[in-house]
């Protein structure tokens, strides 16, 4: 239960009001997945679904380009990341970068409201 504490704790940080009044009931839960969407340049959006039931949370991302990817959250100084050898998703507040392979990073803001 200390992962899915502190993961509660940490999302409940950094994420912004708008956005965390609409999650409360799946961080209360800890079952349902948490869904968010966030707004990127030239119209783009990355649709993020937080997944935190015990024992291995991650975040499955889906891209404005490429296929859905499944990353395994990691330890953050601050905010929090989830990333593998090639992903990367890294938000604090209503902001996030997702790194893709050698590619640019792209930054996101918070689009106001969950994913459907």
């Amino acid at each position: 239960m200390r992962t899915v504490s502190g993961l509660m704790i940490s999302l409940v940080t950094v994420l912004p009001p708008t956005l965390l009044c609409q999650i409360a009931p799946a961080l209360a839960q800890q079952k349902a997945p948490i869904r968010a969407t966030f707004s990127c340049p030239a119209g783009a959006t990355l649709a993020v679904e937080f997944v935190t039931a015990e024992p291995n949370a991650v975040a499955i991302v889906r891209p404005p380009t490429g296929p859905a990817v499944t990353l395994p959250i990691q330890i953050s100084g601050s905010g929090y990341r989830y990333a593998d050898a090639t992903h990367e998703l890294r938000g604090k507040g209503g902001d996030v970068t997702w790194t893709a392979g050698s590619a640019p990073p792209l930054q996101c803001s918070d689009a106001g409201s969950p994913a459907k």
